[in-house]
């Protein structure tokens, strides 16, 4: 597969649609949603080909167990050879051309189920994909896990719901642990990490509402130096620097994937005059927004 030609055919894209799960429209995912099915159920039917596009609310993790092809997310194209492992945090703009024939799964999971779930490690900040080896996937049970979790999912027996926060659970240690070995890094331990999750839940939330830290210091239960300390540690930045990365992140991916001017993106981004967003954005970057910009 020509990786220049699937990056060239994902960026043809000029307007990038939302879904709930792929070609799914008009539905919202409730504060425990789960939902595992395998890559050639999703992609088969659309040609093993997925265009760009990004879901509000969910995480998602993608596990190749048999074949390859090419990802890209924010506008960066990935090839990849199973097994390996994808992981999408909510609105990461993303796409797929897969080799006809790969096996594995897909996993979404809502924000908040995730926050809940992943104490012990922050949640992934950041797209990435992490090649694998077939002996890391067998140590860790990686797939067993998923597919475990895929027939309790399908199951609907008496008790479905605690079995599959246990089966959940044992994926996504399977996961950290995974990624804590390619990252040559222990899990953190920190009793606060949750409470760092939680915010940067609360982040993905308001980020277009322009609220102040009160707001979140209150939906926290955290004093302004707590909350200012809990960033330092996990983020190295204040708790405004970590909102206006995201407020940043969102306006390079809305300039670059979508056909909105910028006063546009301004105004869909909370800002209340469009001067303002490009003053934002010369400070955050260096240079003014416009188009097609990164």
């Amino acid at each position: 597969m020509d990786g220049k030609a699937v990056f060239r055919y994902f960026s043809a894209m000029d307007i990038v649609p939302r879904f709930f799960l792929y070609g799914e429209t008009g539905e919202e995912a409730d504060s425990r949603f789960l939902h595992i099915e395998t890559i050639p159920d999703r992609s088969g039917p659309h040609g093993w080909r997925i265009a760009p596009h990004r879901h509000a609310g969910l995480l998602q993790l993608l596990l190749a167990t048999a074949g390859g092809g090419h990802v890209q997310f924010d506008g960066a194209d990935h090839p990849f050879t199973a097994p390996a492992l994808v992981l999408l945090p909510p609105a990461v703009i993303h796409g797929f051309a897969f080799e006809a024939g790969t096996d594995g799964w897909v996993l979404s999971i809502s924000l908040p189920y995730a926050t809940e779930l992943l104490a012990e490690d922050t949640l992934p900040e950041e797209a990435s994909l992490l090649p694998l080896d077939a002996e890391a996937l067998a140590s860790h049970r990686v797939a067993q896990r998923f597919a475990e979790l895929a027939e309790e999912f399908t199951g609907h027996r008496p008790g479905r719901a605690a079995a599959l926060s246990a089966h959940l659970r044992l994926v996504l240690l399977a996961l950290a642990r995974l990624r804590a070995e390619r990252l040559s890094a222990a899990i953190p331990a920190a009793p606060d990490l949750l409470l760092f999750a939680r915010f940067r839940a609360l982040v993905e939330q308001w980020y277009r509402q322009d609220r102040p830290l009160t707001d979140y210091q209150r939906a926290l239960g955290l004093s302004e130096k707590k909350l200012a300390a809990l960033c330092r540690t996990h983020a190295g930045r204040t708790p405004l620097q970590v909102i206006h990365a995201r407020l940043l992140t969102e306006a390079r991916r809305s300039l670059r994937y979508t056909s909105h001017s910028v006063a546009e993106i301004a105004y869909a981004l909370g800002f209340r005059d469009p001067s303002y967003f490009s003053r934002f954005y010369r400070r955050m970057t260096g240079e003014a927004p416009r188009r097609g910009g990164r």
